[in-house]
């Protein structure tokens, strides 16, 4: 079991995997081993709940179960199911949720305990959900990925010109940007011990401005066709940083009394 503190104080998550077998990927309400499974584990933690809410003397009311699919990495789904709760004898309720799901042979459930009292029902329930998101998207990073031919052509097409000449590359950015924010086949963590010159360059003049639009184009575009390259949904940040670099001694051809310190090094 991992758990995580956030804020607000007393936040907590709890995930567990467990379990051996081969179920497949994920949750399967057809399959009756798995139902049974993810009936268990919603009601031990109703008791769960009971036994920590002021000895069982606070109402734990459950609020909804629902089907979630998650938008994972690699261009996969996750598939599970949500069940949400409030607990409290008087309102506000404080929130809670459990989370389940199968991947890789395993059953994984999380569970959101505390959920603060002081945000509304819908709020506590998008702190959840949000959790449980962000955790399972990253199931399937370092699986192998497949970009059509065309696209593939295409966005490499886009991002050797925007190496080679980035000032006339402006509308190949865009396009690798989008493609980086909105394809979960790639995955780009943005450090931002890499790019601390970029707040104070973006707020600069409409040249400065587009400099860090490039710059920044180019540090994630590196990422990501690094992993379209070789067929593997894995953050390569060096190959964001290569690009960016190269990026940068192309603008300084063009405007030699450009300078980023930190990428002079």
């Amino acid at each position: 079991m991992v758990s995580y503190r956030i804020p607000p104080a007393g936040t907590e998550f709890q995930v567990y995997i467990a379990g051996a077998g081969n179920r497949g990927f994920s949750y399967d309400p057809g399959t009756e081993e798995n139902r049974k499974t993810a009936e268990k584990l919603f009601d031990s933690f109703y008791t769960k709940l009971k036994d920590t809410s002021a000895g069982g003397k606070k109402k734990v009311k459950l609020l909804f179960r629902r089907p979630l699919v998650i938008s994972a990495l690699a261009g996969k789904k996750v598939q599970g199911v949500w069940q949400q709760y409030q607990t409290g004898g008087k309102a506000p309720f404080s929130g809670a949720g459990r989370f389940v799901t199968f991947y890789r042979g395993k059953v994984v459930w999380i569970d959101g305990l505390h959920l603060p009292a002081v945000l509304p029902p819908e709020a506590q329930q998008q702190l959840f959900s949000r959790f449980v998101t962000a955790l399972c998207s990253s199931f399937y990073e370092g699986e192998k990925i497949t970009v059509p031919g065309e696209l593939r052509s295409l966005l490499i097409s886009a991002y050797d010109k925007l190496l080679t000449v980035p000032l006339e590359a402006m509308e190949e950015a865009y396009a690798l940007s989008a493609f980086v924010n909105a394809d979960s086949r790639v995955i780009v963590n943005i450090i931002d011990s890499d790019l601390v010159w970029h707040k104070s360059l973006a707020k600069g003049s409409l040249k400065e401005q587009k400099y860090a639009f490039l710059l920044f184009a180019s540090y994630m575009a590196g990422n990501a066709i690094a992993q379209v390259r070789e067929g593997v949904c894995r953050d390569k940040r060096n190959s964001g940083l290569d690009a960016m670099k190269k990026v940068y001694g192309k603008l300084k051809e063009k405007d030699p009394a450009f300078s980023i310190p930190e990428l002079e090094k």
